[in-house]
């Protein structure tokens, strides 16, 4: 399977933290989860599934944070900071 062109690039650093969208996931957004987890790069996901099936997937995966859409910003600006500084219990 080839790698995301973000992976590819040689000029892409690691970034410092990834947020992706889980509706409509497939297996390749949860093998993009673990290769950030590889890489200590910590990943936030957002759903709009009222379901608790995503949100448990997405902690299966090594997500540290799950967020329902649509997002309130002061909360979204809070737990990003908390990833960045390392406080996975946000």
């Amino acid at each position: 399977m080839r790698s995301p062109s973000w992976e590819r690039s040689s000029k892409c650093s690691d970034p410092a933290i990834a947020v992706l969208d889980i509706d409509g996931i497939t297996g390749a957004v949860w093998e993009r989860c673990e290769r950030l987890q590889d890489r200590s790069v910590p990943v936030m996901t957002l759903t709009g599934s009222p379901s608790e099936t995503p949100r448990a997937a997405a902690f299966r995966h090594g997500v540290q944070t799950v967020m329902d859409k649509p997002m309130r910003k002061a909360e979204l600006r809070a737990s990003i900071r908390a990833l960045l500084e390392g406080d996975t219990d946000a």
